[in-house]
């Protein structure tokens, strides 16, 4: 019985010692995303690599616990509450141990996702325009004129559909072409609501007429403060379908970028376009 308890006590331990070297090379690769090496578009603070990590290891453990439940059942464990019990505690303090190496490394290092994430936006505002990359001023307000002018809205709407035809990208709405930061409250100003959230309601609403309910789902949206004024960074991924915008009830329009501007493609070269980028499309 002795014998066979350290045995099953040895395949515990090779449990535990796979789920600490999962946690940590998954936790690896997360900080270098965290430190800007590979410069994806997170969302959060560093309550995302938190959750993200207690994730990674509900699901390791509970492939770890049918293991040794395998085991048992194969070849009978003796002390079965005690093993579990030492199992359960162990495992535990190695999630603990990770969360304090996640709270550690946000804390010799000074920065968090959210600050990541500034230095993201700071980096975009000293770039210029490109097909990757466009600034508007506005959504809907009419700098010019000084009113709200909705047709102003057509050229965020086309510019983020042509990001998702083309190669992906950002748009910043509430920066000038000089990129001096105008800010999102002259907007504001023409909501009912008047704030961040009324701008993202009437922001999603138009994506969705203009393109589709499912699009909204597959771009970020996020708000900065720059100077003490609100822009609001749209992103993009190249997409898995090609989207065309809605112009009335009987047609559609296709856009794409070209350089720092967006232009549509006539039906015969939006479909030769498409064949090309997309060629396993049905």
């Amino acid at each position: 019985m002795l014998e066979s308890g350290i045995h099953a006590r040895k395949i515990i331990d090779i449990e535990l010692e796979n789920i600490r070297k999962f946690l940590y090379s998954k936790l690896k690769i997360d900080t270098d995303v965290f430190y800007n090496k590979y410069k994806p578009h997170l969302a959060a603070d560093e309550m995302f690599l938190m959750g993200r990590i207690r994730n990674l290891f509900n699901a390791r453990f509970q492939a770890s616990l049918q293991t040794i439940e395998d085991f048992h059942n194969k070849y009978g464990l003796p002390y079965l509450n005690a093993q579990r019990n030492y199992f359960h505690g162990n495992a535990y303090g190695i999630l603990s141990d990770a969360i304090r190496k996640i709270e550690t490394t946000v804390l010799e290092n000074k920065i968090s996702i959210r600050k990541w994430l500034e230095i993201d936006i700071n980096s975009l505002l000293k770039r210029e325009e490109s097909n990757r990359l466009e600034f508007k001023s506005t959504f809907q307000w009419d700098v010019r004129q000084k009113k709200k002018n909705t047709d102003l809205r057509a050229g965020a709407i086309n510019t983020i559909a042509a990001f998702n035809n083309t190669d992906g990208g950002d748009l910043l709405i509430g920066v000038e072409d000089n990129k001096n930061i105008f800010g999102l409250e002259k907007d504001y100003s023409l909501l009912k609501k008047q704030d961040k959230d009324g701008f993202l309601l009437l922001l999603t609403q138009e994506i969705e007429n203009k393109i589709s309910k499912d699009f909204v789902t597959k771009i970020k949206i996020q708000f900065h403060t720059i100077n003490k004024k609100d822009i609001c960074k749209i992103s993009i991924k190249f997409g898995d379908d090609a989207v065309w915008i809605k112009e009335n009830k009987k047609s559609e329009t296709f856009y794409i970028r070209t350089q720092n501007s967006t232009r549509p493609l006539s039906p015969r070269e939006a479909t030769e376009y498409i064949r090309k980028k997309w060629p396993h499309a049905k």
